[in-house]
C-alpha cells in the first residue's frame, strides 16, 4: 500500500482493518456505555453500522474512489444502529461525499474528507453533546488541520490524529459528568478511535489481534478511583 496516495482498494482495506479492530473490542466498548442510555450496546451498534458499509462494497466498486465511496456510505446509512451507529454513519456519509470526485486520495484530501465527516456528524445531532464521539472526532480534526503541512504520508497522519484522539477520549469524563460519575471514558469515542487504530495497523502492515483487556476495565464502571486511559488505550490499539 502506498504511504502517500490511496486508491479505492486501499481505502477498503483500511476500513476493513478498522472494522476488524472494532469487532475485537466491541464487548469492551459495550461495557463503557452509560450515555445517553446505559444499554451496553455502543460497540455492537457501531460494528453493525460499519459492517453494513463493508458488505455493501462489491469487487467492481473497487475500481474507483467515487464508486467505493458511494457504496460504502450507502451501506453505512442502511446498516446504522443506535445513537453512536447513526453518528458513525453520518461521519462516513460526509467523509465519502467529499471523495466523490477524486481518483486518488492524499493526506490533504483525506483531511478534508475527515472534516466533512465531522461536520456531517455534528449536523445530524439536534443538540450535540461534548464529551462524546463528536468531541473525539472534532478534536482529532482540529489538531491535524492545525498541523496539516507536517503530515505528507499516511503513517505519520494516522499516528498524529490517533494520538490526539486518545488524549481527547481520556478527557471526555471532564466534559460529561455522567462519565466521571461512572468512572468510564465515552463509549462512542472509544469505538471511533478503535476503528482508526485498526486502519493505522493495516497501513503499517501490522496484524489485527485481540487486544488485552485488563481486569481494571471489567470493574471500572464501579470503581471509586478509576484509572482512566492506559488500560483503554491498550484495549483499543
Amino acid at each position: 500500500m502506498d504511504n502517500k496516495i490511496l486508491g479505492a482498494k486501499d481505502l477498503y482495506e483500511l476500513f476493513k482493518g478498522g472494522t476488524a479492530n472494532l469487532k475485537l473490542n466491541s464487548k469492551t466498548i459495550d461495557d463503557l456505555n452509560v450515555f445517553p442510555i446505559p444499554d451496553g450496546d455502543t460497540g455492537s451498534n457501531m460494528l453493525m453500522t460499519i459492517e453494513g458499509a463493508i458488505h455493501a462494497v462489491g469487487e467492481s466498486d473497487l475500481e474507483s474512489v467515487p464508486a467505493f465511496a458511494g457504496k460504502f456510505q450507502r451501506g453505512a446509512l442502511l446498516g446504522a444502529r443506535g445513537n453512536s451507529g447513526v453518528i458513525l454513519s453520518q461521519f462516513i456519509k460526509g467523509f465519502c461525499s467529499s471523495l466523490s470526485r477524486d481518483r486518488e486520495v492524499d493526506t490533504s484530501l483525506f483531511t478534508d474528507a475527515f472534516k466533512a465527516g465531522v461536520d456531517k456528524a455534528y449536523s445530524a445531532v439536534i443538540q450535540p453533546t461534548e464529551g462524546t464521539i463528536l468531541t473525539v472526532m472534532r478534536e482529532g480534526w482540529e489538531y491535524i488541520s492545525e498541523h496539516k503541512g507536517e503530515y505528507g504520508d499516511f503513517s505519520s497522519w494516522f499516528a498524529a490524529i490517533n494520538n490526539r484522539m486518545e488524549g481527547s477520549l481520556e478527557h471526555t469524563p471532564e466534559l460529561l459528568p455522567i462519565l466521571k460519575e461512572s468512572g468510564v471514558i465515552d463509549s462512542g469515542g472509544a469505538g471511533f478511535l478503535g476503528i482508526f487504530h485498526g486502519m493505522e495497523k493495516i497501513l503499517n502492515g501490522e496484524e489485527i489481534e485481540r487486544a488485552e483487556v485488563l481486569e481494571e476495565q471489567a470493574a471500572l464502571q464501579h470503581a471509586q478511583q478509576p484509572r482512566i486511559g492506559v488500560g483503554h488505550r491498550r484495549a483499543l490499539s
